[in-house]
């Protein structure tokens, strides 16, 4: 007897998934519902024993589920509690031969790509798969980003093993240890809200292969060599092992580098830190065009990483999580830059600045978690601490001759605890709270004089909420969210060599700044088939305060937006009023170190900005047929803000009050791809334009500032010929300035990369990498070629000898533009090198 239930807002349903041939679970099958007319109302995945769970959705009509080389199966409402499926293989005969998979397949918001199909005998590490597939983009610190957002999770069998750290697998773990790709948009990873609250996010699950489960992956890899310059000897090593089992997963990465390639990203607190630090510019999001190097050009480094992450998944649901990495870092650079500022009423000051720089930098890192992802609750909880130095020395000539001496310590402890419970009535309450404790220690010595700043700093963060979220009749997603926010920021500064006339009164100077916000957040989610409309917002009362200067105010922020979304096509547009909170650290009057160029007076007064902005996106994608088209634009505008403007005069830079009453910034992109799967390539075009229009008030006098950015860019990878594989890109960036009293400046960039290689047999292969950078405004072109020489050897062994910058170019120039200056840079390069390198999978 077959029992059928009849829900009103969802039905929770059972069952396991089987091979028809050998009665095998399958893991990492997609099962979803779906409506009338198609679309996808909620879907999950089989586990490693092919079981799942999923929630039908009022109006689901259907129940599908697909797996790469199978036969689709569906079942039509009513729905059974529990399903036993056996799927049959999908196998098609040509010419005796048999096929049975497809490369490319698509299930509603579910793509599934075939990495041994699409793969070729370059590829190494999983990575260089995902950068053929059209709509993800993989960053050179190997995150993903899926339609041009941050990818929301990362899966391993279904399980998210990594623990955020999935950079390691795109960068480390072989191409032969996966057997295919699902990018599932629209993912909402928390099971309990599946059938309550939707999600934009999208994720990624990687199915192993067979011989890879429960077994150890590694790769290790070794090069040195020489170069004609010191450091006389560059080399690298490398070794990461991967143990991705059912109920335990381990990965272990370590390694040094001492050849421009950084064994993985660290964040660097560099001399000077940025270009753009505490800048008005940053702030405003001013267009500007620049040529940067890669670091394996330009960096003179030695660094040394190791990082471990383990994870136990007792079951499906809860899994346990313990992280600990440790990076060291010690880099020599120099550069030279000139720099223009236009000072209204005053004309143009040119600073011209020589820099010799050492830096060393070090952290450790430890994280603790838990979680429970279970069909009627959802705990989680992180404990998270580091600790890290930050030392840098630098002499610097030209107009400004100094030596000085940066130290900065940091510590940061946080907990991140979130808890939602679902109620009978089909509610889910919940709970979050996120506390951190940060402290910091940074003086700046100036060793040729006088002048020393000590400052030392302790911060609390607080942010608690509540919320209530409930799915009710005709597809309508109500959010309710108390939430209280409190920070405690103090500091304390003392200053050396420097008169009380110059600084009044801030000599030493101890300051306390506290900032608290608490109100209501709400959300109101509409779906209708492929059709959803969401409206948001909030009301708080904010408070900030320093000393006695206190700012209180009433604050409320609104949105809308609008999507239609099919398999294929996603539509959006929405707008909305927002005010920008105040950054706690820049609230605080008093002196603070600035890009180690000298001392800063900081902002003494605080500014809610408020923003109003419109949005819209057009997304195509044909996953297999290849094609993806995505197209946004945005529109902001800010009323105020206070900023500073910074001339160097002294070692000191002066402080000016530049207020701009009237800002706006409008960014459009686009962007045509096409996956040609026949010779495993892609093709892509993009076009990106960037304008600002800012009204600054400088002393008194208004003026009006525009900067335009177009920069069309273009990448290609394929194999025209069997024996011959292509890679290139190739970046043009457009920069213009003017002023409303007739400043001008523009410049354009090129950035061309191109990799010819050409397989001389199956195991030989050797190629020519040119990278070319172009600057206008210098009038100056640099091209770097490399050639080198790759042999496969057997058990996964693979030797390459690279020789490197052939031309031995010793320096590079190029020219940025902005509104309140003009720089000039100038880098060193790293010269001709000839590096023995060697990498074995196992």
């Amino acid at each position: 007897m077959i029992t059928f239930s009849f829900p009103s807002n969802g039905q929770s349903i059972k069952g396991r998934i089987i091979d028809a041939n050998d009665g095998k679970p399958l893991a990492g099958a997609i099962v979803r519902t779906t409506a009338d007319d198609g679309s996808t109302i909620q879907y999950s995945m089989s586990d490693s024993e092919g079981i799942f769970t999923i929630i039908a959705g009022a109006d689901a009509k259907a129940l599908k589920v697909a797996f790469l080389g199978y036969k689709e199966q569906q079942f039509s409402f009513p729905f059974n509690k529990h399903y036993e499926i056996s799927l049959e293989r999908e196998a098609k005969k040509i010419k005796e031969a048999v096929v049975q998979a497809k490369k490319v397949q698509m299930a509603g918001d579910t793509t599934i790509y075939n990495v041994k199909a699409l793969s070729t005998r370059d590829d190494l590490v999983l990575g260089d798969v995902l950068k053929r597939i059209p709509g993800i983009e993989v960053t050179a610190s190997g995150h993903l980003r899926v339609d041009g957002k941050d990818l929301g999770k990362f899966y391993v069998n279904g399980k998210d093993v990594l623990e955020g750290n999935y950079n390691l697998a795109t960068k480390k773990l072989s191409v032969d240890a996966v057997k295919k790709v699902e990018v599932l948009r629209n993912h909402q990873y928390i099971k309990m809200l599946q059938d309550i609250k939707e999600s934009d996010q999208a994720a990624v699950n990687i199915v192993l292969d067979e011989k890879a489960k429960g077994k150890i992956n590694a790769i290790g890899s070794f090069s040195g060599g020489y170069q004609t310059e010191p450091p006389l000897i560059p080399n690298s090593e490398s070794l990461t092992a991967f143990y991705l089992g059912d109920g335990f997963s381990s990965v272990m990465d370590t390694g040094f580098d001492a050849s421009g390639k950084p064994s993985r990203d660290i964040t660097y607190y560099r001399l000077p830190i940025s270009d753009n630090r505490y800048s008005i510019q940053s702030k405003l999001n001013m267009a500007s065009a620049k040529a940067p190097l890669s670091d394996a050009r330009s960096l003179f480094n030695k660094s040394f990483d190791s990082r471990t992450v383990n994870t136990l998944t007792p079951s499906d649901n809860i899994k346990l999580g313990a992280t600990v990495s440790y990076s060291w870092d010690e880099r020599t650079s120099s550069d030279t830059r000139t720099s223009l500022y236009h000072i209204e009423n005053q004309g143009d000051r040119t600073i011209v600045r020589e820099e010799e720089r050492l830096e060393r930098n070090s952290k450790l890192t430890g994280r603790l978690s838990y979680s429970d992802n279970a069909s009627r609750h959802y705990i989680s909880d992180a404990l998270f601490a580091d600790m890290g130095r930050n030392l840098g020395l630098a002499d610097v000539s030209g107009d400004d001759i100094r030596s000085q001496r940066g130290d900065r310590n940091t510590w940061d402890v946080n907990n991140n605890l979130n808890a939602l419970f679902k109620t009978k009535s089909g509610k889910a309450l919940g709970m979050r709270s996120y506390t951190q404790l940060s402290g910091f220690f940074e003086s700046l010595d100036i060793l040729t004089g006088p002048q020393r700043q000590d400052i030392r700093s302790s911060a609390i963060f607080e942010d608690l909420a509540f919320s209530s979220i409930k799915r009710g009749r005709g597809n309508i997603t109500a959010s309710l969210q108390p939430v209280l926010k409190w920070t405690f920021f103090e500091r304390a500064s003392s200053l050396q060599g420097i008169s009380e006339e110059e600084v009044s009164g801030l000599k030493k100077d101890k300051s306390r700044t506290s900032y608290l916000s608490g109100g209501i957040d709400w959300s109101l989610f509409f779906r209708k088939g492929a059709f959803t409309a969401s409206i948001d917002g909030n009301l708080h009362f904010d408070r900030a305060s320093y000393g006695s200067l206190v700012i209180s105010k009433p604050l409320s922020d609104e949105s809308v937006g609008l999507k239609y979304e099919t398999g294929r096509v996603v539509a959006s547009t929405g707008g909305g009023v927002s005010t920008r909170r105040p950054d706690i650290q820049d609230l605080g009057s008093v002196l603070i170190l600035y890009d180690y160029d000298g001392l800063r007076r900081g902002q003494e007064s605080l500014a809610f900005l408020p923003e109003r902005y419109v949005q819209g996106e057009l997304v195509f994608r044909e996953p297999v047929n290849g094609w993806y088209m995505r197209a946004n634009s945005r529109y902001s505008k800010t009323k105020s803000l206070l900023g500073g403007r910074d001339v160097l005069e002294n070692y000191i830079l002066s402080y000016n009050t530049d207020e701009t009453v009237g800002h706006w910034t409008w960014i459009s992109s686009a962007e045509i791809t096409k996956g040609i799967y026949s010779i495993n390539g892609k093709i892509s075009a993009r076009i990106l334009y960037n304008r600002s229009s800012s009204i600054f008030k400088q002393n008194g006098v208004s003026t009006n500032y525009v900067s335009k950015v177009l920069s069309p860019s273009i990448e290609l990878t394929t194999s025209p010929l069997s024996f011959w594989n292509i890679t290139g890109s190739a970046v043009i960036s457009f920069s213009r300035m003017e002023s409303g009293v007739g400043y001008t400046g523009k410049t354009s960039n090129a950035v061309i990369s191109l990799t010819n290689s050409f397989y001389l047999n199956e195991r030989i292969s050797a190629g020519v990498v040119t990278d070319i950078f172009y600057n206008s405004s210098v009038d100056k072109t640099a091209v770097f070629p490399d050639t080198f020489i790759t042999w496969k050897g057997p058990k996964k062994l693979r030797l390459r000898l690279q020789a490197s910058n052939l031309l031995n170019m010793r320096d590079y120039s190029y020219v940025s533009i902005s509104p309140l200056m003009e720089t000039a840079y100038s880098y060193r390069i790293r010269p001709l090198s000839v590096m023995l390198s060697a990498d074995w999978t196992f």
